[in-house]
């Protein structure tokens, strides 16, 4: 749910008018939390400090509660971007080590071995793809295409 809540804060921050947007949605429901949390203690007895302290502590709970859920969804989402840049790190290096095979391969071996050297490094790359980006669906429609 965090990793959700993540792309949809990531997604608000991204543009002005969506900023905004969430700024009025905000005020509008720390005004209500105020406005009803007064409501409900117009009824009782009590002193106006404390009134008014207990409406501090309605909105600093509900700031405080907001806050904590945004904060903890900000670092979920940032825990997923550092995977990502993990996962590219590791597809640069296995693609990388895949291309010098077969660029050396090209000045060390006869033709049966390059060719040989060359297969076996683009089947390393494409398992590395296949490892570290998979797309669903995409081998089962590859497969059917090939049984037609």
């Amino acid at each position: 749910m965090l990793d959700r809540l993540g792309e949809f804060v990531a997604f608000t921050a991204d543009r002005t008018s969506t900023i905004v947007s969430a700024s009025v949605c905000a005020t509008v429901a720390f005004g209500c939390l105020v406005f009803f949390g007064h409501l409900a203690l117009l009824d009782s007895a009590l002193a106006p400090a404390l009134h008014a302290g207990i409406l501090a502590v309605f909105v600093g709970l509900g700031a405080g509660l907001a806050t904590f859920v945004l904060l903890l969804a900000r670092r979920e989402r940032r825990r997923q971007l550092e995977d990502e840049l993990r996962r590219l790190a590791e597809l640069n290096h296995r693609v990388r080590n895949s291309l010098q095979i077969i660029t050396d391969a090209h000045h060390t071996a006869p033709d049966d071995l390059h060719r040989k050297m060359i297969m076996e490094a683009v089947a390393s790359t494409d398992d590395c793809l296949k490892q570290l980006f998979p797309a669903l669906g995409f081998e089962h429609r590859k497969q059917a295409r090939r049984k037609r």
